[in-house]
């Protein structure tokens, strides 16, 4: 049975007028779990603080860097499961004229992009059964993954405004410039 005086306890959420917010509820905060990229231990951070560059609880190393993140075989499904963003996957080699070019292209993006997708390396000649599990038929190529599942794959070099473009088109845009 409630109090008696349950009805000056409780307030239902009324319109605030001027601020077009309820009132008696806080924000929700999401929490997002991020997998660190030299560790790979699982990271709890609060959604609004991925802007404050937020370093691993074991390793102390950025969880978000500006920089691609190199892949190997043992790390790659560890990281594309725990990414907690989407993960664009390069898959490269060494000696490849197209590759090589798309190096600095794919470096620039990740940089522009980043705590909205992670950016991600894989050296295809040094670990090719990821490739082969993937069905990769050329290189390089990129794969983005959502919550570790493929969702979507281009091939072949393209400069920084399609690589931009390819990922508006598949619902991650780039900070506006202020």
């Amino acid at each position: 049975m409630p109090p008696a005086n349950w009805f000056r306890c409780w307030r239902a959420p009324e319109q605030n007028a001027r601020r077009g917010q309820k009132r008696g509820r806080l924000p929700q905060v999401v929490m997002m779990e991020l997998g660190c990229p030299r560790c790979l231990a699982v990271n709890p951070i609060p959604g609004d603080r991925l802007g404050d560059d937020p370093k691993c609880e074991s390793c102390g190393a950025p969880l978000l860097p500006a920089e691609p993140v190199p892949l190997t075989a043992d790390s790659f499904d560890s990281f594309i499961r725990h990414a907690g963003l989407p993960v664009l996957v390069e898959f490269w080699a060494e000696g490849c004229g197209p590759c090589e070019m798309m190096l600095p292209i794919f470096d620039a993006v990740a940089a522009e992009m980043k705590g909205r997708v992670r950016f991600a390396r894989l050296d295809a000649a040094a670990h090719p059964q990821v490739p082969m599990r993937h069905h990769l038929r050329g290189i390089p190529s990129l794969i983005l993954f959502r919550d570790g599942t493929e969702v979507a794959r281009t091939t072949g070099a393209m400069e920084a405004h399609a690589l931009r473009r390819w990922l508006a088109s598949q619902g991650i845009q780039q900070a506006k410039v202020q």
